[in-house]
């Protein structure tokens, strides 16, 4: 079944779900030396790196399930935990970790968007379970928690952005809907909040990143969007940024993985971008990023989750690769680390 909207081409099941063929394209330590006797002062130790995240979770699509793995894990890994069953409402697409270790669930076929407690496994009740015609989703693919609990959900099926008050469950309207001509919101996907409580997302089929004001609401113009050649978007999916508002993009149409410094608008170039066959990547469809600048990517036609160094760019490989059978792996989507 194709959903259609006037002058747009929406995300189809058949095209953005289960079927992934049609979108294939081909820290150390250190020591300090003591000054010599009479120095004014010594050097001053360096700081420690941040320490990397425990565990990397994944929207596996295609399975239905939210497995987990260690964040410095590599190789053909079983899942140490795994969100799977019926009771769970599952179809989930660009999962988001919150501040208080909830895991939130867009789920692009069902469609609903759904949180588990934390450390939750196996046959999981929602704790949160947003669905009904009041929620009014479509096909919800992208979901962003606040601290204050706010749940801000892309919906690509309708072309908005539904915003939900926290604590917010079950067949209940949002408090905030952004959506309209002016928006120039037709397939809004990933979605992310800088610490300005800007609201940036990106919209796949314009190839663009648009970033609305904090409390944005109905039929309002972006503050400022990335869109044009020179920012080598192509059917954009993904999002994360870091503390410093630096963008992090899934780019499935490259494909590729995009970086923008804090502050990027217009047609502007990416800082980095990591492409290439050593990268192993061909449809990086989620991101994440740790606080040590190491990026993962969960690629569904690679069937794996890719991590790379800090600072990486150009054509170069992962450092770690976490694949194989063992996995159960089939249809990822998003990524999400804690």
């Amino acid at each position: 079944m194709r959903i259609t909207r006037t002058g747009a081409t929406l995300f189809t099941l058949a095209a953005l779900s289960i079927t992934l063929a049609q979108c294939s394209s081909s820290g150390g330590s250190g020591t300090v030396t003591p000054r010599p006797s009479g120095s004014a002062s010594a050097s001053p130790s360096p700081s420690p790196s941040p320490a990397r995240p425990t565990s990397i979770f994944v929207g596996n699509f295609g399975g239905s399930t939210i497995p987990a793995f260690p964040a410095t894990g590599t190789g053909n890994l079983t899942p140490t935990t795994s969100i799977t069953g019926g009771s769970t409402v599952l179809t989930p697409y660009l999962i988001y970790d919150d501040s208080t270790g909830r895991i939130w669930s867009p789920n692009f076929s069902i469609p609903s968007v759904t949180a588990y407690a934390a450390g939750a496994t196996g046959n999981a009740t929602p704790v949160v379970n947003l669905a009904g015609a009041n929620a009014g989703f479509t096909h919800p693919a992208g979901v962003y928690v606040n601290a204050a609990g706010t749940a801000f959900v892309a919906d690509p099926g309708n072309a908005s952005i539904r915003i939900f008050a926290s604590g917010a469950t079950g067949n209940v309207a949002p408090t905030t809907i952004i959506s309209g001509a002016t928006t120039t919101l037709v397939q809004p996907a990933g979605i992310w909040l800088d610490g300005s409580a800007n609201i940036d997302v990106t919209d796949f089929t314009t190839a663009a990143i648009d970033t609305f004001a904090p409390g944005a609401s109905g039929n309002v113009a972006p503050t400022r969007t990335i869109t044009g050649a020179n920012t080598l978007l192509s059917s954009p999916l993904g999002l994360a940024l870091d503390a410093a508002g630096n963008m992090y993009v899934g780019n499935v149409g490259a494909p590729n993985v995009l970086v923008f410094a804090a502050g990027s608008s217009g047609n502007a170039t990416p800082s980095r971008v990591i492409a290439g066959a050593n990268t192993m990547i061909s449809f990086p469809a989620g991101v994440a990023v740790d606080a040590s600048g190491y990026i993962y990517v969960a690629d569904a036609n690679a069937a794996a989750v890719l991590v790379f160094a800090p600072g990486a760019t150009g054509n170069v490989a992962p450092v770690q690769v976490i694949s194989g059978s063992n996995t159960g792996f089939n249809g990822l989507r998003g990524i999400a680390i804690r």
